[in-house]
This record gives structure tokens, C-alpha cells and sequence, in this order.
């Protein structure tokens, strides 16, 4: 007789494979029973009156639609309505610019300038300031020592790019710009297509923000000038610069003066060279490259070629010596390019001229060459001077600062008699040391010189090649610049960046190219991350947050709450959390007591150390309420009424023991200082055993 119990257990297997084949069956589908559907033909017509097919259309936001009609009252007042809307006070200097503009003449052209130099900028000034740039667009604007910090500096960044308000930007000498503030300057770089220059001398650029102004310059930026003077750029942050600008295809001026540059860093520019073809100057000024860091990079001089390669390379005080004149002389054969080469302010001396003397006989690209105060005698002179005999290229040579005796100036004047290029060479009114002749023949030697350089450029078949300057053209580049005291050859610690004069070290002159006002309705391509109460600001985006579930944590911000405009508040839950009066409290860590909204941390269950005394008598649970004894936490509410429950009451979940109370902590062991006093809930059941915990 066969078994019962086995048979039913047979059948219910039975039952339980044909559900799980017809499971399968009915999720994974059978391609070859499926009939595939048969595609019938199709048409698409369209209605004959176009209207019908577009309902609807949305013009692009224009960024400029407050400057179609401006003056001077609009301007004015809008911008005191929102000095008094943001809470802060007109700028006087502003008033008096926006007072003095021609509104008339101007047209769709820029103004000339913007200057808010010295002038203390806050957020809300900078709000302010909106109504001014969406109504006017300038070639310049000069934020140059303004106290600029994150806030303000986001908010006029976004403007600029937003409302493509200027071609240049000084923001020199802002040493409180951040993090925040140089990604916003990155994004401007990046999608403004106006902005053609900008000026950071005295700025310190950390090697946290090099590598953001880094990213902004590797592509897609339309800058051409830049300049980073005084900014503390030798070492690890020149080279992150290095390696965005060698895929820059857009600058062509770069200005690194006073940056404590060695001769280490000379390495690092020689490859810039090798890589970029399109920069064009180079202005390396009051650096301590010395004669090795020079060599690198007249070795790279030597590897370009036209038309692309650097044109104006700037060596003044670097601590140049005689030695450094094969270099100088290699470069001078090799390269096609190079037009200006200043290297004043170099104690290289009569023996450097005679070492490049032939290398500037066959040059047939240079036309300016300075050096001043490079303690040139009149030996050094006369080397010159047989130089103009030969050389029919050169237009300029600066030999002021010198000891040049009459002697020296005379063999000027019989080589001008022959050479028919030279312009310009620029000699000391007054003599420098004591000479031999009297004053009065050193100024009439002085005047001869100069006026035979004024023949050349009257006239003559070098007219044309005098207008071969193609690097920079329409613009004179000046071989002055300007000395600052000696810079020691590894400063340690780098001191602060000292407050230069003002005067860039290429005087740049000339006319400036006016372009007309932009007029693209193309929308920001990213919002600020600043709002702004303005009703008619177009350039932000507004999201809905959702309070409903209130974080864990409250957030936190890298910035100063105190400068916000914005007022955080943490949403908490329904209810207090409370703890048990007979739980220990666990021991939280000093960040925890700083934030006590953060939740304390818990350990897993099986590292919680048990405080129940040996003798206890526990029921055991069924399986169930061992399930809901696992996952009560003590430190939930479960334990606030008292320090007995009764499992009657909760449905029989797993609870505290109704006979006593628990003792007070035991420490787990002396090696595990670091473990919180924890305690475990025993499950309870309806049998009743006896156990000891140790």
C-alpha cells in the first residue's frame, strides 16, 4: 500500500513544475509560432495652408533687447532703481561715466572704457551693475584691484559673457577670487567670442586655480592676449599652463613677467615654442632664466619656421652673461621669424656684441633690437656701428643706459651715411660717465645721428620693408621696459607679489580696433549659479525643490552662508527622536557634536555587546518574532516608555525582558577601546529557557 504522504508530496511537485513551465513560457516569447505582422501601405499627407502646420513658435531671448534704445536717462536711472532694489550705494565713478558718455555718437559702436579701478565691488554692487552692461557693451572694462571675492566675481563673469560687454578685462591685483570664481572666469573664456584680452597681473594663481585657466585655454577660447604678470608661476603651475596653452590656437600674446622664473622653467617654455606656432610674443621680463634657461629656448627658436613662429621675444633682466651669446647667435641663424629681440638690463657687455656680430650680419628678419643698460662701452659701439654697414634689415637699436663716448656716437653717424634702413636709434641726451670731449660735441654728434635716421624714414626703397612689421600690425612695440630689483635665483619662500607701477613692459600704442556691437539672440549657453530678484533677468534658471522628504544630513556649502543671499532651512522630521533613560548613550565623534542634526552612527548587530546578567531568564520567540527582534533598533522609540513592555500589547514582537531592567554597561574587553557601549534586544517567546551569556 503505497504512502499517503508521499503522494501528495509527488503531486505537489507535479504542480509545483508545471507552474514554473508555464511561468517560463508565458515570459520568454517563441519567435517561431509568433506571426509577424504584415506591413501595409502607407501615405502622409500634409495640408495645403502652412498655417496649419505650425501652431505655435517661440522667439530666442535677446540679450540686448534693452540697448536698442538707449540714453542717458534710461541708463541712470535704472541703474539707481537697482543700486536701491540690491541695498547697496550708486558708485560715484560710475554715475559719473554713465554722465559723460556720448550717446549720440556712439551708435552701435562700444565706448571706450569702463574704469571701476579701486573701487570696492560686493555682490550687490555687481547687481547693480547689470543695468548697465544690458543696455551698453565697452572695448574695455577695468576691474583692476576691486576686492573682488567669489560672489562677485560669479555674478560679473556671467554678465560679461552673457551680455559679450567688453573685448578686454583687467582684473588685476584680486588676490580674494577662489575656486568658484576662476571656473566662472573659465566658463567666460570659453563662450564669450568677444573677449579678445585679459590683464591678472598681481594675482596669484595657486595650483588649485592653474589648472582651471589651464582647461579654458587648451580649446574653444577666443582670447589672443594674456597676461599673467606677478602672478606665481614657476614650477608645477607653469607647467599645467604649459600644457593648455600648447593646443591654444588662438593667443598670440603672452606675457609671464615676474614670476620667479628659473633657469628650469626656460625647459618648459621650449617646448611651449616647439608646439604652439601661433603665439607671437613673448615677454619673459624680470625673470631669473640665466644663460641655461635661455639656451632651451633659442634651441626651440631654431625648429620654427614661416609663417608660423614667434615674432617679439623679451629677455629683459634675466640675469644674462657673456655667455649666453652663442645661444643668442644660434637663434639669430636659425630662425626666419623673430623681428624684436630685447635683452636690456643684462650685464652681457662689449664681448656678447662681438660674439653675435656675424650672426646679425647675415639676420635678414630682425628689425629691432634692444639693449639698453647692458654696459656697452664704445668698443661695443664700434661693433655695432660695423653691423649697420652690412646689415641692410635693421630698423631700431636702443644703446641707452650706456657708456658710449662720443667716439661711439660718431661711428653711428659714418655708418648711417651708407645705411639707408636704420629709423631710430636711441641714444642718452646727456652722457652717462665722463668723456673726453666736451658736452657740446657729444650733442652735436647726438643730432647728427638723429637726423640721418629722420632721412631714412622720409624716403628711400625701404620704405616698404619699414612696414613689414606683420606680427603686430598697426601697432609700435617699444623696447623700453621696466626693471625691478634683483630676483634671487631660488627664492624661498616666494614673498608676496608687490604692488608694481602700472605700465606694461612693451609700451603698446596705435589706435585700437573698434568693432561693432554684437547683436546675437543666442541665450546664454549656461545659467549662473547665483539667482538674482531681478524680474526681467533672462540669464538664470529656476528649478522646484522638493521639501516632502527631508534629508539625512544637512547640506553643506564651500562657501560662507553669511554672504549668501539665500536662507537654508533644514526641514527635520515629525518627532524627536528620544533615547531610552536605561540605554547607554553611544559616543559620538567631535564632528557629530559640532552637527547634532547628523543621525548617530550605528554598528551591525552582530558587534552590539549583550548586558544582560548571567542567571536571566529569556523566552525564546517563534520564528516571526525572532525576525522582528533582529531588525528593532534600541535606539528607537521602542524603548522610551519605561524600562518594561509587554509583548501582549505589540503583537508579540521582540522586546526588553518584564522581569527586571537591564544592568548598567559592561566594558567588552580592554584592546577595543574605540567600540561604543552598545546594547541588544533578547527576543521573548512562549517557551522558556535558561542561559548564560558570557
Amino acid at each position: 500500500m503505497a504512502n499517503p504522504d508521499s503522494t501528495i508530496n509527488c503531486g505537489k511537485d507535479v504542480r509545483d513544475s508545471t507552474l514554473v513551465r508555464n511561468s517560463l513560457s508565458s515570459c520568454l516569447r517563441d519567435s517561431n509560432k509568433s506571426p509577424k505582422r504584415q506591413l501595409t501601405n502607407r501615405s502622409v499627407s500634409f495640408p495645403e495652408n502652412d498655417n496649419q502646420i505650425v501652431t505655435g513658435y517661440l522667439e530666442p531671448v535677446n540679450p540686448w533687447e534693452y540697448a536698442e534704445s538707449t540714453n542717458k536717462e534710461t541708463v541712470l536711472v535704472n541703474y539707481l532703481r537697482s543700486s536701491e532694489k540690491h541695498g547697496t550705494n550708486p558708485i560715484q565713478t560710475v554715475v559719473d561715466q554713465l554722465e559723460c558718455f556720448d550717446y549720440d555718437e556712439i551708435g552701435s559702436e562700444r565706448f571706450d572704457c569702463l574704469n571701476l579701478k579701486s573701487e570696492q565691488l560686493i555682490l550687490g554692487s555687481c547687481e547693480a551693475l547689470e543695468e548697465v552692461l544690458k543696455r551698453l557693451q565697452f572695448h574695455k572694462i577695468n576691474l583692476e584691484d576691486t576686492g573682488l571675492d567669489d560672489e562677485a566675481a560669479v555674478a560679473l563673469f556671467d554678465m560679461i559673457e552673457y551680455y559679450e560687454a567688453a573685448t578686454q578685462l583687467n582684473i588685476s591685483n584680486n588676490n580674494s577670487i577662489g575656486v568658484r570664481g576662476w571656473q566662472a572666469a573659465s566658463r567666460m573664456l570659453k563662450r564669450t567670442k568677444c573677449l579678445e584680452e585679459l590683464e591678472c597681473r598681481g594675482t596669484v594663481l595657486t595650483e588649485q586655480v592653474v589648472p582651471i585657466l589651464g582647461r579654458a585655454l587648451r580649446l574653444g577660447t577666443q582670447l589672443q592676449v594674456l597676461k599673467l604678470e606677478a602672478c606665481s608661476l614657476s614650477g608645477r603651475s607653469l607647467v599645467v599652463l604649459v600644457a593648455g596653452l600648447k593646443l591654444n590656437t588662438t593667443l598670440k600674446e603672452l606675457y609671464l613677467g615676474e614670476n620667479y622664473l628659473g633657469s628650469s622653467d626656460g625647459l618648459q617654455l621650449a617646448g611651449l615654442l616647439k608646439c604652439n606656432t601661433t603665439l607671437q610674443l613673448l615677454d619673459l621680463s624680470n625673470n631669473g632664466l640665466e644663460d641655461s634657461g635661455v639656451a632651451h629656448i633659442c634651441d626651440s627658436l631654431c625648429e620654427q619656421s614661416k609663417p608660423a613662429g614667434l615674432g617679439i621675444l623679451v629677455l629683459w633682466n634675466n640675469k644674462l652673461g657673456p655667455a649666453s651669446a652663442y645661444h643668442v647667435a644660434k637663434a639669430l641663424r636659425g630662425n626666419d621669424t623673430l623681428e624684436v629681440l630685447n635683452i636690456g638690463q643684462n650685464d652681457i657687455g662689449d664681448q656678447f656684441l662681438r660674439d653675435i656680430q656675424d650672426s646679425l650680419i647675415e639676420n635678414r628678419n630682425l628689425l629691432r633690437l634692444g639693449i639698453q643698460s647692458t654696459n656697452i662701452s664704445g668698443e661695443g659701439a664700434l661693433t655695432l656701428a660695423h653691423v649697420l654697414t652690412k646689415n641692410s634689415t635693421l630698423q631700431r637699436i636702443d644703446v641707452r643706459d650706456n657708456n658710449i663716448e662720443v667716439s661711439g656716437v660718431a661711428a653711428f653717424a659714418e655708418a648711417l651715411k651708407q645705411n639707408t634702413s636704420v629709423t631710430q636709434i636711441d641714444l642718452d641726451d646727456q652722457p652717462r660717465g665722463r668723456i673726453s670731449d666736451t658736452l657740446e660735441k657729444y650733442s652735436e654728434t647726438v643730432d647728427e645721428v638723429r637726423s640721418a635716421c629722420c632721412r631714412n624714414e622720409a624716403g628711400g626703397d625701404e620704405a616698404l620693408l619699414r612696414a613689414r612689421l606683420s606680427v603686430m600690425a598697426a601697432r609700435k612695440i617699444s623696447l623700453t621696459c621696466d626693471t625691478l630689483r634683483p630676483i634671487s635665483k631660488s627664492p624661498s619662500p616666494q614673498p608676496p607679489s608687490p604692488s608694481y607701477p602700472q605700465q606694461s613692459f612693451l609700451q603698446v600704442g596705435g589706435e585700437t580696433k573698434r568693432g561693432g556691437r554684437l547683436r546675437s539672440p543666442a541665450p546664454s549657453p549656461i545659467p549662473s549659479p547665483v539667482a538674482s530678484p531681478s524680474p526681467t533677468r533672462t540669464r538664470f534658471q529656476v528649478s522646484r525643490v522638493n521639501e516632502d522628504s527631508p534629508p539625512e544630513t544637512p547640506p553643506v556649502f564651500s562657501f560662507n552662508p553669511s554672504r549668501s543671499r539665500f536662507k537654508v532651512t533644514v526641514v527635520e522630521p515629525s518627532g524627536e527622536q528620544q533615547h531610552s533613560p536605561f540605554i547607554p548613550q553611544p559616543i559620538h565623534s567631535q564632528q557629530q557634536q559640532q552637527n547634532p542634526s547628523t543621525p548617530p552612527r550605528t554598528r551591525k548587530l552582530a558587534s552590539w555587546v549583550p548586558m544582560v546578567s548571567p542567571g536571566l531568564e529569556i523566552k525564546a520567540a517563534s520564528g516571526l518574532e525572532k525576525l522582528l527582534g533582529l531588525f528593532q533598533n534600541p535606539f528607537t522609540r521602542g524603548a522610551q516608555s519605561g524600562n518594561t513592555v509587554d509583548s501582549s500589547s505589540d503583537g508579540g514582537g521582540a522586546t526588553w525582558p518584564a522581569s527586571r531592567a537591564a544592568p548598567p554597561p559592561v566594558e567588552t574587553s580592554t584592546h577595543s577601546a574605540s567600540l561604543s557601549h552598545l546594547t541588544v534586544i533578547p527576543p521573548t517567546g512562549n517557551t522558556s529557557i535558561s542561559t548564560h551569556i558570557f
